[in-house]
């Protein structure tokens, strides 16, 4: 299979895949726009996102495991720009999102999320890891992550991973979809709390920072990921929406 016709041949698999994005924030959308009318917006978002399928960049297909991360932040973007039209707050359009996912590993049963999170540390898996980190650094594709994988230093924290570049942020800047990246950033708070995994970060590219730093802590507290933390300027989203607090 040719890189460009990498996503084409899989569009139809590929555009059925967003209802698994759209059906846990379908009572949401009920409550925003009323039963008929969220139909409408969650066909105008499938049918954005069929529009964006053609565009994704090859960055390996199935040999490069970041390209599920890259295929399913779309699903975000499509809502995006949808939801945009309608004149939604990013803020709530972020909120959708971070519900989406929650509740998606909310349906995972705890022990299942609790042996992904510990094979994230097993000795093999970190080895997989800094392989893989080690070829980015080739940087073959473009719009691939780059990054780095070390061990923890004993006292503050069990395993690093820093990302010097990212695929999200470089398709999200040529889409004009900046401003969302950030909301996307905050999703790992997501995805390491289900794993049980305590996750400490001061930079993001999504924040204009010149990595991301990820610091992860086996047998820590996981923070709480909304509202939102964004680490460019180190306060909570929340302090600017004081009226929103659920």
């Amino acid at each position: 299979m040719s890189e460009n016709d990498y996503y084409i041949r899989q569009k139809d698999k590929l555009s059925k895949s967003i209802e698994k994005f759209l059906k846990p924030i379908t009572p949401e959308l009920i409550d925003m726009f009323g039963n008929k009318e969220a139909s409408v917006v969650k066909l105008k978002v499938k049918n954005e996102y069929d529009k964006l399928i053609p565009q994704f960049p090859y960055i390996g297909g199935d040999d490069n495991k970041l390209t599920s991360n890259l295929v399913q932040a779309s699903w975000g973007l499509a809502l995006y720009r949808v939801l945009k039209e309608y004149d939604i707050d990013l803020y709530d359009i972020g909120k959708l999102i971070y519900l989406s996912l929650t509740r998606h590993f909310n349906k995972l049963p705890r022990f299942i999320r609790k042996i992904m999170g510990r094979r994230m540390f097993s000795k093999s898996k970190v080895i997989k890891m800094k392989r893989r980190a080690f070829l980015s650094r080739e940087k073959k594709y473009p719009y691939d992550w780059v990054w780095e994988v070390n061990d923890g230093d004993g006292i503050n924290y069990d395993l690093a991973i820093d990302y010097t570049e990212c695929g999200i942020v470089k398709f999200f800047h040529d889409q004009d979809a900046d401003e969302l990246v950030p909301y996307l950033c905050n999703l790992d708070y997501v995805i390491f709390k289900a794993f049980g995994i305590e996750l400490h970060r001061t930079k993001t590219l999504g924040c204009g920072c010149d990595c991301c730093n990820f610091r992860f802590i086996k047998n820590g507290t996981p923070r709480e990921p909304w509202p939102p933390f964004f680490v460019d300027t180190a306060e909570n989203v929340s302090a600017n929406k004081t009226n929103q607090t659920n």
